[in-house]
């Protein structure tokens, strides 16, 4: 089975996300799968640029590469799993915390 992890990452930042990514991919090659990481560019500030990051990734089709159908896509962390595929799963590492815990605490950047 071909399997795309799709994720993000804003570029030279690293931590747990990108190591489970990894660790998930090696897990899949070794029980037989062709598995890659595709990696989305992701901005979260200004604020304002969240919509657009949201739309790019919702244009992303991760059906096939070169031609060569992928059977399964994977959304990791927000907005990845927006990326269209006909069978796209999630799991959900990271959501937008300022959508989700941070909204009524006071401290969203998206209420301002």
């Amino acid at each position: 089975m071909r399997i795309a992890l799709v994720t993000t990452q804003g570029p030279f930042v690293t931590g747990g996300a990108e190591l489970l990514a990894r660790s998930l991919r090696d897990q899949l090659v070794q029980y037989g799968h062709e598995a890659e990481i595709v990696s989305l560019p992701f901005k979260w500030y200004p604020p304002s640029v969240l919509l657009d990051q949201m739309i790019a990734a919702s244009l992303t089709d991760t059906s096939n590469f070169n031609g060569v159908p992928v059977d399964l896509a994977i959304g990791l962390k927000f907005p990845a799993y927006l990326a269209r595929h006909p069978n796209l799963v999630f799991w959900l590492l990271h959501q937008h915390r300022s959508a989700y815990d941070e909204w009524d605490s006071g401290v969203s950047d998206l209420l301002h």
